[in-house]
């Protein structure tokens, strides 16, 4: 009865899907499979992950006579002997939305998503999400789906496991915030080029068998990159792949960790192919344990003979408290229309806090710079987000 009482509390929360960030690996010194389901991070958290963040706080609930409520949710996220795994995000936040010389305060929905894991064997896991946003709100970016779906098949945590269903293929580093230029293509046609929620149908290989080594390889669909459009050379805009072709990705990476566990260290990169076009990135991510991370990121792509972009992130977090986190990060994106001899350069400059005021619940208030050096002047705007998880 207690374990259905929870599970009702957690859907009367809303429920949704959790996204990773790059920092907390480089905070904690775990690779993404350590607190995640999921090989390369987001989703569902596993033992550790959950262990890692249900008491995260500014405030201790006890002292707020909110020490019952949170006893209830706060026991665990697996249920009936660990056969039922349950998790969510949601994201709600306020924003300049429009054109950049008359833009409207908006506040809007990001993520409604519930994400349920199956663990019917040890060695077998079914898992899926749901964004109930994606229906509320009818502006979306193209290749951004509402679902996601997998079959895992692992035999032993040693052994390669077997991911195979709808979901993001591995590409480059897996961010939780849509605005990054380092998945986007700035300038010309459709600017965003991963985002969230991105997902295709296929398969792919993951190994973690080593502490210090991650390898994930796989075959997928191309129907949602061909989502995105590019212009050709007769001037039409065309998809910017053949969405009857099939598409390979990769990604590998190397963790190490120094001096009694203080230093943590991951160097990595990752390709995507799909007939003419290619994605190509390279990451280079380090921490002090519990006290600093910085992430880097470059980020290439080719359409031949049409276009180019070079994309490059440098990110500083600094945790002052487990429940208050410092954010500065630095974006230059390089597009180059190859056929019109044409070129786009934009920086982006973002300030911002992670604030966790009580376990599950989250503030991000920023401030950002647009700087487009083919516009004149530049924009600048706050943004608040609320982000509930569990």
């Amino acid at each position: 009865m207690i374990q259905i009482n929870r599970i009702i509390i957690l859907f009367i929360l809303f429920s949704f899907n959790a996204f990773a960030l790059p920092q907390y690996s480089m905070l904690s010194g775990n690779k993404c499979i350590n607190c995640h389901v999921n090989p390369l991070g987001s989703g569902v958290r596993n033992d550790l992950g959950w262990y890692a963040r249900n008491d995260v706080g500014l405030l201790n609930p006890d002292d707020i006579g909110l020490a019952g409520f949170f006893k209830t949710v706060a026991g665990t996220n697996q249920y009936f002997n660990k056969l039922l795994i349950f998790g969510f995000d949601f994201r709600y936040e306020t924003a300049k939305i429009g054109p950049s010389d008359n833009p409207v305060r908006k506040y809007f929905g990001m993520q409604a998503t519930p994400y349920l894991v199956l663990k019917p064997f040890n060695w077998m896991t079914l898992g899926g999400s749901y964004n109930i946003f994606y229906d509320v709100y009818k502006t979306r970016y193209p290749g951004q789906k509402a679902w996601t779906g997998y079959l895992i098949l692992q035999p032993d945590i040693t052994y390669p496991s077997l991911k195979a269903g709808y979901f993001e293929p591995p590409i480059g580093t897996r961010y939780d915030d849509h605005t990054l230029l380092v998945s986007q293509v700035p300038g010309g046609g459709q600017p965003q080029l991963i985002p969230p929620d991105f997902a295709e149908y296929g398969a792919e290989i993951s190994y973690e068998g080593l502490k210090w080594l991650s390898l994930t390889a796989g075959v997928f669909k191309s129907e949602s990159m061909a989502e995105n459009i590019i212009m050709d050379t007769t001037g039409n805009f065309v998809p910017l792949v053949d969405k009857k072709k099939m598409a390979i990705a990769a990604n590998a990476s190397v963790w190490q960790r120094f001096f009694e566990n203080k230093i943590n260290l991951q160097l990595g990169g990752s390709y995507y192919v799909s007939n003419d076009f290619n994605i190509t990135s390279a990451f280079l991510n380090a921490g002090l344990t519990d006290e600093l991370a910085i992430n880097t990121e470059i980020l290439w792509t080719d359409k031949k003979d049409l276009r180019k972009s070079r994309n490059f992130l440098v990110g500083l977090t600094y945790q002052l408290h487990d429940g208050l986190l410092v954010e500065a990060r630095f974006e230059k994106a390089f597009t180059n229309d190859l056929h019109n001899k044409a070129n786009w350069t934009t920086d982006h400059y973002l300030i911002g806090l992670h604030i966790f005021p009580l376990p599950y619940i989250e503030l991000r208030p920023e401030y950002r710079i647009y700087d487009k050096e083919w516009a004149e002047g530049y924009e600048a705007q706050y943004a608040v987000q609320l982000h509930l998880y569990y």
